[in-house]
Order: structure tokens, then C-alpha cells, then sequence
């Protein structure tokens, strides 16, 4: 008999504490999703091409600053995680480089490594533990 009671028991328990959920068009506590103008790093799709959201700067040694502009496009080419150093590795591709030979070693933007490599093709080193936070990107354009 008692046996019977706790099968009773553990299969009822979780059905006591269900809640009916409303479709979003009768659920008053339901929020719209939020537009966003930048878009998170695992949003980030491959292939596509998204405007900077932000201006990149960069000073050399000399004081000369190199900068890509806000709304600057870049395609986004490739995705390499390094769990070596807890990282994740993106490429993008400028898509009107503005200098073409222009090499920089590492540097920090926004608590991101960047580097710049000939023909604009840019490297971002994220730490994986950001991967789901805010990217210097906006969605792109649809025309």
C-alpha cells in the first residue's frame, strides 16, 4: 500500500506545480522581442555581411591613427575556436579596403584582440566566455 502512495505520489507532483501557457496574443505578461542595433556574437552567421556599429581606432607608434569607420561592411569568413587559450577566433574581410597592404600586429579594442592582416582581412580573438555578449556589429542591411 505504501508503495502504491509514492508511485501515486512521484508521478502527480509534477503535473501539481504545471502552468498553462497562453499564446502571445493572449498573454498579457508576453513581451514583444527586442530590436537590437547591435547584434551578439553567436548571431553572427557566416558568409554574411555586417556594418561595423562602432569606429575601430588604432595609433601607431608614429601617432598616425588608422581607423575603420562606423557602417564600414565586412563579411564575416571564418569561425575558429582555440580552446587552448579559452578564445574564439573570427575572420572578417573588408569589403571596400580602403588600404590593401596594411599589416598590424595585435592590439585592444574594446577588450577584444584585433589584427590586421594584408588585402583588409581582419582577426578578432574573443574569449569564449563573451561569446554571447554584444559584437561591434549590426545586423545587415536588406534592401
Amino acid at each position: 500500500m505504501r508503495f502504491l502512495i509514492l508511485i501515486i505520489f512521484f508521478f502527480s507532483a509534477p503535473f501539481s506545480y504545471s502552468r498553462t501557457v497562453l499564446p502571445p496574443h493572449f498573454n498579457r505578461e508576453y513581451q514583444q522581442p527586442v530590436k537590437r542595433d547591435t547584434l551578439t556574437w553567436d548571431d553572427l552567421e557566416l558568409y554574411n555581411v555586417y556594418n561595423l556599429a562602432t569606429n575601430i581606432n588604432y595609433t601607431d607608434s608614429r601617432g598616425r591613427t588608422i581607423l575603420f569607420p562606423a557602417e564600414s561592411p565586412f563579411r564575416f569568413n571564418q569561425l575558429i575556436p582555440l580552446p587552448q587559450i579559452r578564445s574564439i577566433y573570427f575572420e572578417f574581410i573588408h569589403q571596400k579596403c580602403p588600404t590593401p597592404k596594411l599589416k598590424l600586429d595585435i592590439f585592444i579594442f574594446e577588450n577584444l584582440g584585433i589584427t590586421l592582416e594584408p588585402d583588409c582581412i581582419m582577426g578578432v580573438y574573443l574569449e569564449a566566455r563573451d561569446y554571447y555578449t554584444t559584437s561591434l556589429f549590426r545586423p545587415p542591411l536588406r534592401r
